[in-house]
């Protein structure tokens, strides 16, 4: 008999090791009490909510998505579905109520859809699939598609919500900034591929080219704050240039530099950036027919957003009407919607969302459950010290927890009696994330260097983190802790603008994102109250949580199972016939498929002898 007891005795050292590291870092985060301040507790006399929200009943919803896929004889069967419940806010002279526990649901808060697809197909629809070599990346291939389109569900409700007049807050199950780094790569991707099933899509407004798909992409709705500075400089003067066209007038390119506050040598590359853009796209951007040197956009340039959302609305709508295959586009099968299409529209949605959110003063607010997110770690807390006179950091190198979610969890369970639940962080710019803190010896105002070449936009996303529940005989026993982000309000906002040189590149960029220095920051404290009103503390696997995501992940996920059942039936219902006149096309597929088919026919059988009783 072979003896375990060394490995044993090995094994428990080692782990006892361990642990006596983790402990030591719990120590030294938990004697962090500077960070205390960095913490905000629910301001409970504040109820001056009426700035934001008129007096009246309106709803407030939570929305989440489901999916699922089955495989049967080379053919992939995918549903995807989104639905939402609303609860009530009450609005009566600037005092505000949040009602989620009789939540309701109704059948406008749903939308699904389902796509076969065989996997032969599969490259028409992901065009990165031509590059999958191995089992794993064609999986991945295929898990990208009911992803993209579970996206687009969600933010298809998220933007009928918004629009909605008796709708004032919607809580999603997903980050908008966390959702806007996927889609928007695949927006490039379909950029650089140079093709789109949108190009040259009719309008009222005119066809939609090429270079409507790509300035929507960038410019969003034309609302948005865009940098002035490196790769967004050129888009800001394209901006400038619209707003400006719409009055007929243009900009002499010696004033460039003045009219947007950069240096000539700056403005001269934004020139030249957009001047290659309009030649990249046949001289469709600038009207350069009177004088080479004023800088004018072309008059159909200015409806660049009306054709690009015509057509978004469109094929959004297409895909989940159920009248035709939601992504083939003709019979023969020439034409497809791809995932790049389709996180483009993606992209499309978030602008369109984000600008009426804001123009609208409706909050949306994101939430993830589980992040793995060091913004606070890398770039946040020292710079906020920084902000606070702290030159030397050198409180800060305890941090060696690789989360911010746990991190701020034992900071918050150590000084449980100086940090009272609810409360949330101080917030900050999503550009952050992008950000690692970084001391210039030559330069005190350069707080921070680009992580990847580029500083994301800022002034568009506000992240943060949450905790709203402790346990009264326990204080120190909470529960988790959250992360959430918001669009940028700038009307509430812009109070709370930092100043600040990074490195991006090899040049220096100034920067002005939001950072909850020292002022309140009203639109936070609004979304803690929300938050703080909206779980069920009697139920433990939502308690901190939201009660209204909490009901919609259980609706998306019958919705997911019964569908599963359903595309299983037609599966075995339908291809049965097919795999038997077909049998040599079948007879060649992978091994391993044909193992699965069986087995699956296997458990079947089992299932109707003995019962579902037998597996469990």
């Amino acid at each position: 008999m072979i003896s375990f007891s060394s490995d044993a005795l090995s094994l428990r050292r080692n782990t006892r090791q361990v642990l006596r590291v983790f402990e030591d870092r719990i120590r030294k985060a938990g004697g962090l009490k500077f960070l205390v301040d960095f913490f905000k507790c629910l301001r409970t006399e504040d109820k001056e909510f009426g700035k934001f929200f008129d007096d009246g009943v309106f709803r407030v919803i939570g929305i989440d998505g489901s999916m699922c896929v089955e495989e049967r004889l080379e053919l992939l069967l995918i549903y995807v579905c989104a639905a939402g419940y609303y609860g009530k806010i009450y609005v009566n002279d600037g005092v505000l109520k949040v009602d989620a526990s009789g939540a309701e649901r109704e059948e406008a808060l749903k939308v699904s859809t389902s796509v076969p697809l065989w996997l032969e197909d599969l490259p028409n629809v992901n065009p990165s699939s031509v590059y999958a070599l191995t089992d794993f990346d064609v999986k991945r291939s295929i898990e990208s598609i009911p992803y993209a389109l579970m996206t687009l569900s969600e933010l298809i409700l998220a933007l009928d919500s918004v629009m909605s007049g008796d709708v004032k807050v919607i809580f999603l199950d997903r980050l908008l900034s966390g959702t806007y780094g996927p889609v928007s790569r695949d927006f490039r991707l379909m950029l650089r591929r140079g093709y789109s099933v949108l190009n040259e899509f009719n309008t009222p407004y005119g066809k939609v080219s090429m270079l409507d798909l790509h300035l929507a992409g960038f410019l969003g709705t034309g609302d948005e704050f865009i940098p002035k500075r490196g790769v967004y400089g050129a888009y800001a003067l394209i901006k400038m240039l619209i707003d400006l066209k719409r009055e007929d007038k243009g900009i002499r390119t010696s004033d460039v530099a003045g009219l947007m506050g950069v240096s000539v040598k700056e403005a001269r590359g934004f020139i030249n950036k957009v001047k290659k853009l309009d030649r990249h796209y046949d001289g469709l951007l600038l009207d350069l027919s009177d004088n080479d040197e004023i800088l004018m956009v072309r008059d159909e340039v200015v409806d660049y957003w009306k054709r690009v959302w015509f057509a978004t609305r469109k094929f959004a709508d297409r895909i989940f009407s159920g009248e035709e295959h939601p992504l083939m586009l003709d019979n023969e099968g020439s034409r497809w919607i791809t995932t790049l299409d389709i996180n483009t529209i993606n992209v499309y949605l978030l602008h369109k969302i984000v600008s009426d959110a804001v123009s609208n003063h409706k909050l949306v607010i994101g939430i993830a459950k589980d992040t793995g997110s060091t913004d606070i770690i890398r770039s946040v807390f020292p710079i906020y010290c920084k902000f606070h006179g702290k030159s030397r950091l050198t409180n800060i190198s305890p941090l060696t927890f690789r989360s911010d979610k746990v991190l701020l969890s034992i900071i918050s369970s150590s000084m449980y009696e100086s940090i009272p639940t609810p409360w949330r962080v101080r917030e900050y710019d999503y550009c952050f994330a992008t950000l690692v803190y970084h001391e210039d010896p030559k330069r005190s105002d350069v707080f921070a260097r680009a992580a990847r070449k580029i500083i994301f936009r800022e002034k568009l996303f506000v992240r943060g983190y949450f905790q709203l529940r402790s346990l009264e005989d326990d204080p120190s026993v909470r529960s988790a802790v959250f992360a959430y982000d918001r669009p940028f309000y700038p009307e509430f906002d812009s109070n709370l603008i930092v100043e600040f040189e990074c490195l991006e590149g090899k040049r220096t960029s100034n920067i002005k994102p939001l950072l909850e220095v020292e002022e309140n920051g009203f639109i936070g404290n609004l979304v803690l109250y929300i938050l703080s009103q909206s779980d069920n503390p009697y139920v433990i696997e939502e308690m901190g949580h939201n009660h209204l995501l909490f009901l919609a992940d259980k609706l998306v996920k019958v919705m997911a199972k019964r569908a599963r059942d359903m595309l299983r039936g037609i599966a075995d219902l339908d291809l049965g016939t097919i795999a038997s006149k077909y049998k040599a096309y079948f007879s060649s597929r992978r091994f391993r498929d044909i193992r699965r088919e069986a087995e699956h026919a296997r458990e079947r059988m089992v299932k109707r002898s003995y019962g579902e009783e037998y597996f469990v």
